[in-house]
């Protein structure tokens, strides 16, 4: 099943973060973020988080697009005085959502660029970085999301046992977190032999995914690369969870609450979660996560709007079976199948101007939209499909 398309009559802006912050002069002594570790954060519990950079110091604080708790964490021999190494404990909230959100370090120097920070229920690993061959693969106890980085013209390679019968996701945040890394990935068994290939995932901005179920108990090898063998950094997530493209309804109104569910691969079984977004709600985008019964997160964002919003019902696919919509109105819908169509039937004004947009892509949905108007009578009054 394809994630389902939304049709919006607004066009959405790309930004996913709004921040304020205070006019900094900028003097080549603001704090750099390269990297930390771990790769995430755990929801509910706190996280002694690594950051390593340039410019560190003297330490001022710590500040996340989520709400949490940080402070310099105890027991470090001189931490908040290093400036290439800084090491805070982030508390965070039980109900914050998994997926990609925000950080910045404060110095009296300035603040730093906005760097991608995860929030994910898996258990972290770190990456050995000599596991550059399957033989020399490193064991690893699933689920859990492994830390790490490929050099140029290499591989990393990862041994864990499933049982018969057992499913399980496997995906990689790269491109999405602002990696250089082109991500490849194999699923392989104990001789070597292809069990599973991705490249690309529709929806995933360049990262990969699988979903497979085991046939066999045992041994299983994941093979990760650059697909142009080249290097950088990456999250490799294993678990029982959904791979999520999108969210649905992509969009939710201020003042109102909300069901929210996600689409994509993997995605029955989730829980949609009850999304309440105050009227005053100056963010253009919120994070979403939800997860099945005893399993691990999959993640997305929502666009928070002002349009009221219609979610489609099926069938709808035959005229007589077309919803009716209020004019105006934005609506969320979703193709179940190749070949589905869904109608809409609104009622317009003689001479009246509207502009409708149909937003897919842009949002995560590898849906190539296609939407026509057509009369009371049937014929098309006008129709669009790509607008580049």
């Amino acid at each position: 099943m394809f994630p389902r398309a939304s049709f919006r009559r607004i066009v959405v802006s790309a930004g996913s973060l709004a921040i304020c912050a205070a006019s900094l002069i900028a003097s080549g002594q603001e704090p750099t973020v390269n990297s930390t570790t771990p790769g995430a954060v755990v929801p509910g519990a706190t996280t002694n988080l690594q950051i390593n950079g340039g410019n560190l110091t003297p330490s001022k604080g710590i500040w996340t697009s989520f709400p949490c708790q940080s402070s310099l964490t105890m027991g470090i021999d001189k931490n908040g005085e290093n400036p290439a190494q800084v090491t805070y404990s982030l508390n965070v909230p039980a109900n914050t959502p998994c997926g990609v959100h925000g950080m910045r370090v404060i110095t009296d120097k300035g603040v730093s660029a906005l760097r991608f920070l995860i929030v994910d229920d898996l258990p972290s690993t770190a990456s050995v970085g000599s596991n550059v061959n399957r033989a020399a693969a490193q064991a690893i106890t699933v689920p859990t999301a492994v830390d790490g980085a490929v050099a140029g013209l290499s591989w990393q390679y990862f041994k864990f046992t499933a049982a018969a019968g057992q499913k399980l996701s496997i995906e990689v945040l790269a491109r999405r977190i602002g990696s250089a890394l082109d991500p490849m990935i194999r699923l392989l068994d104990a001789n070597g032999r292809e069990l599973a290939f991705n490249d690309d995932t529709p929806g995933l901005s360049g990262d990969a995914a699988i979903i497979h179920t085991f046939q066999a108990a045992g041994e299983y090898v994941i093979e990760l690369r650059d697909i142009k063998y080249g290097a950088g950094a990456y999250r490799l997530r294993i678990g029982d969870f959904p791979v999520a493209t999108v969210a649905y309804p992509l969009a939710v109104q201020k003042g109102t609450t909300t069901n929210v569910t996600l689409a994509g691969f993997g995605v029955d079984g989730v829980t949609p979660v009850p999304m309440a977004v105050p009227a005053d709600q100056s963010a253009e985008w919120l994070p979403i996560s939800t997860k099945r019964p005893n399993g691990a997160s999959g993640f997305s964002t929502v666009a928070i709007v002002s349009t009221p919003q219609f979610v489609e019902t099926e069938p709808n696919n035959a005229p007589e079976q077309s919803n009716k919509v209020e004019f105006g109105h934005d609506v969320n819908g979703r193709l179940e199948q190749p070949g589905d169509v869904d109608r809409f039937t609104f009622t317009a004004k003689k001479d009246q101007s509207a502009t409708f947009v149909g937003i897919t892509r842009q949002q995560g949905s590898p849906s190539d939209l296609n939407f026509k108007i057509l009369n009371k009578d049937g014929g098309q009054v006008v129709a669009a499909e790509d607008a580049g």
